[in-house]
């Protein structure tokens, strides 16, 4: 019985390192898709600034 104990706490034990591990993995996953949805927002607006400026420049040429 204290065998099976100890196997069943040893299981335990290893299961609740790989759900921390997945838990730090999914937080990781997470930053980074904020830094790509950032990184995607700021080309967003520098487009939208680089279309004003050719509006901008095809009004000066008229």
């Amino acid at each position: 019985m204290d065998e099976l104990k100890k196997k069943l706490s040893k299981n335990l034990e290893e299961s609740q390192a790989m759900i921390e591990k997945l838990i730090r993995n999914l937080n990781d996953k997470s930053e980074i898709n904020n830094d790509i949805d950032s990184l995607n927002e700021v080309v967003h607006n520098l487009k939208s600034e680089l279309v004003k400026l050719k509006d901008l420049n095809s009004i000066e040429e008229e």
